[in-house]
């Protein structure tokens, strides 16, 4: 990006020689010359049409302002767009250098006459390639930008807004149906409502890169409430966000795929949040709330994804994180649809590297409410069986199949069972889940015991998610994370484990557990689950339950030093007996904390 004295310098200059041109025709005219001046306007017609607008202000030193004075009567079609300044044009129209167009001027002008929006409407294509360019108050308009340091602001009326060859420009706080970032990078996207916006680069040596959707703050935020359309068998078609050759792209803190209120699905034809096609290298998705339930125009039935991944050439440094898939904006699981997240292996591409969730606090994800798989990974025919998506963190729930589908090369959908030294193919590697044998809670702690077959003499994590019911396969999903535990398997591929974990897992819930093998990041299903054993303690004289220390036993002995008989540990102090010795005790030791 440009540095600061010379955004200033520019600017500073731009002021200078900056003049108003006022278009005073709805009418594609031009009577002035190709070399003409701000003192060849109006033309012998009189009128001063966006056209030569736009060519004067090329010739003009400096950034001029085009601005907009159209009287009513010169207005095209009334009848047919009432309240709306339409100009007329058969071809398309352009500008070489930099220029401000205001489309505020005409309200200004005649007054607010489009309670939609902006009245100025350019229903032709406009190139503005010279870049430093601000476009603002343009109402259903198709602009094209280029060049570098530009300002798209407060246009509406589902604007058609597009980078190309563009860098260190914003677009910011308009309406639109599309914004399109096209071969252009280092441009940040913020507070807008769009229906889709798409990211291309030229190819692998030529991404898109650096390029911001959203941001930390709610004014940052967009609503991308969802392209789409009905094909004629009824089947709907249409992503939010479209990547392809991007590289460096954060993703954060927007709405996609709902109303801009997050409480109702936005487009019912939209059947992807995020789709990541081809190669996209170093995406961050983070904090975002994407809620995608498309419908079969006359069948009915959830369809769609959250995010999908598509990898032909690979994706390194993919990271999802923080984000809600399927909820609205109150955290309930109603808006998700088939899957929450899908990733697609087409190539024989072994570089990728994807993590979805994360151990640290604000990493994980939600993903609920779906009518299948919770996160569902596949690969193509023929393609080796590599895994490197790595799950960790997440809390996966109500999701009407199980919380984590990894297929098998042959396409078979549900649990896939373990097998002797892990060495069956299929989507990350199918990664054998560990075997829980035991699960114990007290009011402090959970503690799992079991095993893991897998890979001879390598290095494992295992991570603990308890859930308030168990999956009808017997398989579980994960929606509370408990901790994890490192392993390292033996010389045949064995590994015993025993957590205990800082987190109390809910009384009468169900444990399940993944497996991830460290060195390639490659995550398993969710495990078999296990009921939870509930194995409280006691109270003892003043704190909760389960909060027995040292100076509990010394306070509890002073006690029954003066103790009258015949009372269990609930009576007062001094009314204690053998037997509530004998029970205080046995709790105590078995390892209350």
């Amino acid at each position: 990006m440009r540095n600061a004295f010379t955004l200033i310098a520019a600017a500073i200059t731009s002021l200078a020689l900056a003049q108003t041109i006022t278009v005073t025709t709805s009418a594609d005219t031009s009577d002035v010359p190709s070399s003409g001046m701000l003192a060849d306007l109006p033309g012998p017609d009189g009128v001063v049409s966006f056209r030569e607008a736009l060519k004067v202000s090329d010739n003009e030193p400096g950034r001029q302002t085009i601005g907009f004075a159209i009287p009513e009567d010169d207005w095209y079609l009334p009848g047919i767009f009432p309240g709306l300044v339409l100009l007329q044009g058969s071809f398309s129209l352009s500008a070489m250098q930099p220029v401000v167009i205001d489309g505020t001027t005409q309200t200004a002008f005649t007054g607010d006459t489009n309670p939609d929006g902006h009245e100025i409407v350019l229903p032709l294509q406009t190139y503005l390639n010279g870049g430093d360019s601000v476009v603002t108050g343009l109402y259903a308009s198709r602009v094209e930008v280029g060049g570098s340091g530009s300002d798209i602001y407060n246009n509406n009326g589902g604007m058609d807004i597009r980078l190309v060859l563009a860098t260190d420009s914003v677009v910011h706080n308009n309406e639109a149906d599309n914004i399109n970032i096209t071969y252009s990078s280092d441009n940040l996207v913020v507070g807008n409502t769009t229906e889709r916006i798409r990211i291309t680069g030229l190819g692998p040596a030529s991404p898109a890169a650096n390029n911001v959707i959203g941001g930390p703050n709610p004014a940052d935020r967009n609503s991308i409430t969802g392209f789409g359309n009905y094909g004629e068998h009824g089947n709907p078609a249409g992503d939010c966000i479209e990547m392809y050759y991007t590289e460096n792209t954060l993703i954060q803190n927007n709405y996609i795929g709902t109303t801009p209120d997050g409480m109702a699905i936005g487009n019912r034809a939209c059947t992807v949040g995020i789709a990541m096609q081809i190669s996209n290298h170093n995406v961050y998705i983070r904090e975002n709330l994407i809620a995608i339930q498309a419908t079969h125009a006359t069948g009915g039935g959830r369809l769609g994804a959250a995010i999908y991944i598509e990898q032909y050439e690979g994706g390194q440094g993919v990271k999802i994180t923080g984000n809600t898939l399927g909820l609205n904006a109150l955290g309930a699981p109603v808006l998700g649809g088939k899957h929450g997240i899908w990733v697609s292996r087409f190539a024989f591409e072994y570089d990728a590297r994807i993590l979805i969730g994360g151990a640290n606090p604000g990493e994980g994800n939600v993903i609920a409410g779906h009518a299948s798989t919770g996160v569902l990974m596949m690969n193509g025919p023929g393609i080796p069986s590599v895994g490197r998506v790595r799950l960790s963190g997440n809390s996966i729930y109500n999701n009407d199949e199980i919380g984590i589908d990894l297929m098998p090369n042959t396409w078979d959908f549900g649990a896939t069972p373990n097998d002797p030294l892990d060495l069956d193919d299929g989507a990350n590697g199918l990664q054998s889940f560990p075997v829980i044998d035991s699960a114990e809670r007290t009011d402090s702690l959970t503690t799992v015991g079991g095993s893991l077959n897998s890979f001879p003499s390598q290095a494992y994590e295992i991570e603990f998610f308890a859930s308030s019911s168990c999956d009808a396969s017997g398989f579980g999903q994960g929606e509370l994370f408990l901790g994890s535990t490192p392993v390292v398997t033996d010389a045949a591929g064995n590994a015993a484990f025993s957590a205990m974990l800082p987190q109390s897992a809910p009384v009468d819930s169900v444990i399940t557990a993944t497996a991830t093998q460290s060195s390639e990041g490659a995550t398993s299903e969710f495990s078999v689950c296990v009921p939870v054993v509930n194995n409280s303690c006691p109270a003892d004289l003043a704190e909760p339950i389960g909060r027995l220390d040292f100076a509990d036993v010394v306070t509890f002995l002073t006690a029954f030093a003066e103790r009258s008989p015949g009372a269990d540990l609930a009576a007062p102090l001094g009314q204690w007996d053998i037997s509530d010795v004998i029970a205080f005790l046995t709790a105590f030791g078995a390892g209350c904390p």
